[in-house]
């Protein structure tokens, strides 16, 4: 693929427009990723530098266009907006406009135009759904669709289709089936954060419900779009400066800005360069196994009767749910059903029952559980477009209710920890975990007299009381790191001594790299990440093999307490964070992949009304890694009455959730480790001499 800098220098002839005369198309072809789109800038936008990454990546990507974003305009305007998006797409994957292939597809008996790109595993899918207008005041718009205004609106195409509710939902879920996507990235789902356009919210949460019925498992992520101009800017300037040559090309296109389409406009409207310099987002959590679900507010938990009523109770006695991957919520065999009515039962999962159940729920990293069936059409949808878990009261019934900008409870997923005491751990000052006897389940090791202990782990966040001494191994205790550096499935030990870094590689002491006193200082900034050694080397994050070959990951931010190495976006490769520091607030983070693009690290935290997530104050008490398996860390800190996580996106970290409430007191360590064998990250915490654990959900 070429440069893309030297891409945005490239004329580019525009294509003709699409009309009825356009062969029949290419079929859809399977994605690994699918996006969901009100509008045709809609991805250019709000949705980088995720989408430009994922292109280059040549994952496979499907972008769906749900409106012709045609304004008060006709059929002109929307084709308008599509040469824009082929003529942008084609700049950033390195082809020419004319390198599309277009045409008519039906997609649950709709006419819609797809247009592949073949060498980028690219498609455009265009449904033309009439443009509904900021706050939905077009009559065809969405929101009169979702709210019974209307019962169908024809669409703004060469070959017009009929859509109602259902109509569009059948669509969403057949085009999922065809791609059958690892990742959906979608809009905002309600108006939870702010005002945003109309249609952005109802792609949304046309997005979940068309997820529901395709039965898909895939990830998905929600943008946030008009309200995060009042958040932090937290993009890089040189991957804004990558998005917005692309935009540019677009708007070449699309608006009239002096310059024929194929050629970039020569500015950037104000308020699109806002956008692009904050990205936002909400990750959704599932599966869930095996937790309590606390809403947040009122204290009590998700219960059930024998009968099947579901309502709120005391947390002591309440029963333990998961969310499976099929989206069912699920405790013991009995499955959450929604009546007609929105009252909530318990039904058998069996789909064999008399009722069985058919209902989806979708957990939002902010605690929403959101149903995925449309709700009940009433008037007054406007800031709120589809019902989520809720009660009233303590001990009320729990039902499902329309949520969103004024009313949206949110809920805690805990898990229950153990707690073991052992008079040897009392002494420790640092404690590392990894699977040092190769069973498969995480040890948990320590420095004491310049020897390396183990106690074995028995995979239900307990340990062992047999205490193994595993020989000398003279590094400072804080600097220990548990991790596989030579691939053999047995966790190797590396820290830091008075001349530089020395790791116990299967048993035998081998130098890592040149011998350099402070190398790795300080001590709690090593990582084994990627069969890689990875420290803070005079603030600069610096990663080496057993072999001594090393990699420069990132610059150190200015004020920066620490430096940590993590793989954040699941590439197999160590990417940097740095701490702020105090006053600044937030993690920064860049990727080994944009290393040579943008070096220094930019904020990753996530933030709400201009307040940045920004708790994590020391190399003792934040850790990351993978808590729920996608293959990218997660960031976690240990607060005074509770351990707070933040799921790790593409290019930043969501909302932060408890992950472990009531830690003991006076804790002086948070640990992240594999304790079950799992591949997920579980959660411990010393204090004293007590460990105390959680598995991860």
């Amino acid at each position: 693929m070429r440069a893309l800098v030297a891409l945005g220098l490239m004329a580019a002839a525009p294509m003709a427009c699409g009309d009825n005369t356009l062969p029949e198309g290419p079929p859809l072809a399977r994605s690994r990723a699918v996006t969901l789109l009100a509008h045709q800038d809609d991805d250019l936008i709000f949705m980088q530098p995720d989408l430009l990454a994922a292109l280059q990546r040549a994952d496979g990507v499907t972008n769906v266009y749900v409106t012709a974003g045609n304004g008060t305009a006709g059929i002109a305007k929307a084709e308008a907006r599509d040469e824009g998006l082929r003529t942008a797409y084609a700049i950033a994957t390195g082809h020419l406009p004319s390198d599309w292939d277009c045409g008519w597809i039906t997609i649950a008996g709709h006419a819609a135009e797809h247009c592949r790109l073949p060498a980028a595993g690219l498609s455009l899918v265009f449904l033309n759904y009439p443009d509904g207008g900021k706050v939905g005041e077009q009559p065809e718009s969405l929101l009169h669709l979702w709210d019974g205004t209307i019962a169908t609106a024809t669409t703004i195409a060469r070959r017009p289709a009929t859509y109602d509710q259902t109509g569009l939902v059948a669509t969403v879920a057949e085009l999922l089936g065809d791609t059958q996507p690892a990742v959906i990235r979608t809009l905002e789902v309600a108006a939870t954060h702010g005002t945003d356009h109309s249609d952005h919210m109802l792609v949304g949460a046309l997005a979940l419900l068309g997820a529901a019925q395709a039965g898909t498992a895939a990830a998905i992520t929600s943008f946030r779009g008009y309200d995060v101009e009042g958040e932090p800017a937290n993009t890089a300037a040189a991957l804004v400066a990558r998005s917005t040559t692309v935009l540019e090309h677009y708007d070449a296109c699309a608006t009239d800005c002096g310059v024929a389409c194929g050629a970039p406009c020569p500015t950037t409207p104000a308020q699109h360069a806002t956008w692009l310099e904050r990205r936002y987002a909400v990750g959704f959590r599932r599966p869930l196994a095996l937790v309590k679900l606390v809403d947040s507010e009122l204290g009590q938990c998700l219960a059930l009767t024998d009968g099947g009523d579901i309502r709120l109770d005391a947390c002591a006695a309440a029963p333990l749910w998961s969310l499976t991957a099929g989206g069912a919520l699920q405790s013991a065999d009995r499955c959450v059903q929604r009546l007609p009515t929105g009252e909530l039962v318990a039904a058998h999962c069996d789909a064999t029952a008399v009722a069985p159940v058919v209902e989806r729920w979708f957990m939002d990293d902010e605690g929403h559980l959101w149903s995925g069936v449309a709700p009940i059409q009433v008037a007054g949808m406007d800031y709120k477009h589809l019902d989520c878990l809720a009660a009233a009261a303590a001990g009320a019934r729990v039902h499902a209710d329309l949520c969103g900008q004024d009313h949206a409870p949110v809920w805690q997923a805990l898990r229950d920890g153990v707690a073991a005491a052992s008079p040897v751990l009392g002494a420790a000052t640092h404690l590392a975990i990894g699977d040092v006897d190769g069973d498969g389940l995480g040890d948990v090791a320590w420095i004491e007299a310049a020897h390396l202990h183990t106690m074995a782990g028995t995979g239900d966040g307990r340990f062992s009381g047999a205490q193994v001494d595993a020989g000398p191994f003279d590094v400072t205790a804080a600097s220990l790191v548990l991790g596989d550096l030579d691939g053999d499935g047995h966790a190797d030990a590396c820290g830091r001594d008075a001349t530089g870094l020395v790791c116990l590689v299967g048993g035998v002491a081998t130098r890592v790299g040149t011998a350099t006193a402070g190398d790795g200082a300080p001590d709690a900034s090593l990582a084994i990440v990627a069969g890689q050694l990875c420290g803070d080397r005079a603030g600069e994050l610096v990663c080496r093999t057993a072999a001594g070959v090393e990699t420069a990951v990132t610059a150190g931010a200015a004020g920066a307490s620490a430096l940590w190495a993590a793989d954040l976006d699941g590439d197999g490769r160590p990417d940097g964070c740095a701490i702020a520091g105090s006053g600044a607030g937030g993690v920064l983070c860049t990727l080994a992949a944009e290393h040579a693009l943008a070096p220094a690290p930019a904020p990753w935290s996530y933030a709400q009304t201009g307040v940045v997530d920004s708790a994590a104050t020391g190399v003792a008490t934040t850790a990351f890694a993978d808590l729920d398996g996608d293959g990218r860390a997660d960031a976690c800190d240990l607060e005074a009455t509770r351990v707070a996580c933040a799921r790790g996106q593409d290019h930043g970290f969501g909302p932060r959730f408890t992950a472990l409430a009531a830690p003991p007191a006076a804790p002086r360590q948070l640990l992240l480790g594999d304790v079950n064998g799992d591949h997920h990250a579980d959660l411990c915490v010393l204090a004293g001499d007590t460990l105390a654990c959680t598995l991860s959900p």
